[in-house]
This record gives structure tokens, sequence and C-alpha cells, in this order.
């Protein structure tokens, strides 16, 4: 069978990615969570906006990948499946599900603008600038009547990192600021030093009597055959 086609979609911008493991949608929690990789919906995944000339240059991969593998029962063409962003940019969407055949999915790569691997783990965030290379699948399903491209995340090029947001529930004020340095359990404050004492001090200090600390009996420390004996028997219990 020949290599499955792939499409590099250059300088898009990552919408809800969820790359970093594998996530299910729960109804129970209105959201996507994460989830074991054989879980029933389990998926690696992104949207993505991207500008009017990505959008031409992926619909005619789309088109080019289906023509080579439709099947003589399939639609001679499928309808562009493209939506729009809040800005009203086009979108779409890459998935892949969390495992075949009973095997863990491989996540998609990521590396940064010069090319250097990010960590496994790594959180591609909303917002952030993209290449992102991804599969061409042609299906058609029949009973449904529907077919077309599904596109599926192979790797990811970030180019412009988008800092994860910090949620809080709160309104700027006027304060301590981490940077300010203006009090609070954070501040460093420098120690005073200690002040001459004066001649007055210094008579007071005569005439106080001062009385002999008690002096405080230690017991002697074990013998040093007795902690080597049992620092022995713990190795020995380790072994």
């Amino acid at each position: 069978m020949a290599s499955r086609a792939t499409h590099i979609l250059r300088g898009v911008k990552a919408l809800y990615p969820r790359m970093d493991k594998t996530y299910k949608w729960s109804d129970e929690q209105n959201k996507s969570v994460p989830c074991d990789p054989k879980a029933v919906g389990a998926e690696f995944s992104l949207s993505f906006a991207m500008s009017d000339e990505e959008t031409q240059n992926l619909w005619a991969a789309m088109r080019q990948a289906y023509t080579a593998e439709r099947k003589d029962d399939w639609p001679k063409k499928f309808n562009k499946p493209f939506e729009e962003d809040d800005d009203g940019n086009p979108m779409h969407k890459a998935a892949t599900e969390g495992a075949y055949n009973g095997e863990p999915s491989r996540p998609p790569s990521h590396v940064d603008a010069k090319r250097t691997p990010l960590p496994d783990g790594f959180m591609l965030s909303s917002g952030s600038t993209i290449n992102l290379q991804v599969s061409l699948h042609p299906y058609y399903i029949k009973k449904q009547d529907k077919a077309g491209v599904k596109l599926r995340p192979r790797a990811v090029q970030v180019l412009k990192y988008a800092p994860l947001p910090i949620r809080d529930p709160f309104e700027e004020e006027e304060g301590f600021t981490i940077e300010g340095g203006d009090g609070g359990a954070f501040a460093v404050e420098a120690t005073p030093e200690p002040a001459a004492a004066t001649a007055a001090e210094d008579d007071w200090e005569e005439d106080v009597p001062v009385k002999e600390p008690k002096k405080i009996v230690k017991k002697s420390a074990a013998p040093k055959e007795e902690k080597e004996s049992v620092a022995a028997v713990i190795d020995e219990w380790d072994d």
C-alpha cells in the first residue's frame, strides 16, 4: 500500500489543543477530561484557524487525497468541511484516536522553531502559532451517505508560544506586588546594624546582676561500636 498522504499547514493558530495526553468528552463535567488512551472516545486533538491561502492549500490536498483513494461506490465529490472561528477565520480540526488495535497511539511530536524536540508532556497552548503536519484519511460512511477526509495530527512546530493564562477571580488593585517589594511575606528586609552602646547603657548593664546559667548534663552518646552494629543490621535488612 502506498504511504499515507500528508500535508503541512504553516503559520496556523492552535485552538483548544489537547495534545499532551489523551482526552475524552465528559457529559458529567461538560468538558474534555484526561483519560486512558484505550478508553472509548480517547483522542489527541486540536482545532486550528488559518489564512485563506492555507485554507485553499489544505482543500486542494484533501481533494487530491480523496480522488486518489476513492472507491467506485464513493461519491465523486464531498462538501468543504471548514467552519469559522470567532474572528471569521477559516477553522478546522485534526484528531487521532488514543489507541489502535488495543495499542496506544504515538502522541504527535513537538519541536520548537529551531527543530529542537520539546519534552514529553509538553502542553501546547491555545493561541500559539504553529506549523502542523497532518495525515489525510479519505472515508465514506454509506449509512450516513457522508464522505470526506479526516485529518490526523502528526507533528507540531511551535513558532510562537502563547503563555497559558493564570485564572483568578480578582481585579487589579493598589497594594503589594512581587516586583515592588513593599512588604508582605515575600519582602526581604535588610538587617539593621547593631547600634553602639552608650555610656549610660554600659553603666546600666554593669548594675544588673547576671545569673550564672544552669549547667545541663547531656547524656553520653551511644558507643561507636553500638551505632555501627545498628547500621550493620539495617544494611542486612536492606540486602
